[in-house]
């Protein structure tokens, strides 16, 4: 016969501690995570297609490191829609710090049609430009495992 064994029962308990509070603690990083547009430029014309740098900047606000990627962005400047950022690399962000992720967003000149010869005006004269994105990436928060975030913002530039 089998005889319970009080100090196993008790070390599996505190390691399932351990494991459950690790976990919450990772999940913790979704809302410690700070997301902003952070540039953005016009580059040229290369072509047919008018070319955009975008910088988009993540700040880790906890004391452990984390990874972030598969970047999947529709951009708008202006309310005009511009192009998709797509980044399948995921970056570690160092405990209390912030990178910037670069993004180039190439677009047919005709797709975006008369509005894009204002738009490289503004970008040429320095006027204050509305960038948005609208779209999706992910956080790791379990060695393998990634939460799917949604980002929305708009930042004036």
């Amino acid at each position: 016969m089998v005889k319970p064994n009080i100090f196993k029962a008790t070390a599996a308990v505190f390691i399932l501690y351990r494991v459950y509070t690790y976990i919450k603690g990772k999940q913790r990083l979704l809302d410690k995570a700070a997301f902003k547009v952070g540039a953005i430029s016009f580059r040229g014309i290369e072509g047919k297609k008018v070319v955009f740098d975008l910088a988009f900047n993540v700040e880790n606000t906890t004391q452990e490191e984390m990874k972030a990627g598969l970047f999947d962005f529709t951009v708008f400047a202006n309310g005009l829609k511009i192009g998709t950022a797509l980044n399948n690399d995921f970056v570690e962000i160092a405990p209390f710090s912030k990178i910037s992720i670069p993004f180039i967003i190439k677009t047919d000149v005709l797709a975006l049609g008369p509005a894009v010869k204002k738009l490289v005006q503004n970008f040429l004269t320095g006027k204050p430009i509305s960038v948005g994105i609208k779209g999706t990436m992910s956080i790791e928060t379990v060695p393998g495992v990634y939460n799917k975030i949604n980002v929305n913002k708009t930042e004036t530039l």
